[in-house]
């Protein structure tokens, strides 16, 4: 848990530091992904909208190495084990799949 006291030493990123064409490069990223649907947090390790997202921002926008964003990458662990954090899927029995024509719900067979 984090204090309020704490939030003005979190490291985020400074969007002022940014120069004009990363910031067209993340608009323009946005938009692409705007209609896209994103699944639930506690099922971030297997949002394909999530990935795409993430390479976006972090190897087009920041430039960083595509290794950070590779199917075995930090990025993909950081998820997987984000995703089985007791607080963050909360024990739930059931899981969202995405259909053609909208969304179902399905029983939870991996946590």
């Amino acid at each position: 848990s984090i204090t309020i006291e704490a939030i003005p030493n979190l490291p985020t990123l400074d969007l002022r530091a940014l120069t004009p064409d990363q910031h067209l490069l993340a608009r323009r990223l946005f938009e692409e992904l705007h209609s896209e649907r994103f699944l639930p947090i506690d099922q971030i390790d297997e949002d394909a909208a999530r990935e795409k997202l993430d390479y976006g921002l972090f190897v087009q926008v920041l430039g960083l190495p595509e290794t950070l964003c590779a199917p075995d990458g930090p990025l993909a662990l950081l998820r997987r084990k984000l995703a089985t954090e007791p607080q963050i899927h909360g024990a739930k029995s059931e899981r969202i799949v995405f259909t053609p024509t909208g969304e179902t719900k399905e029983d939870r067979s991996d946590r």
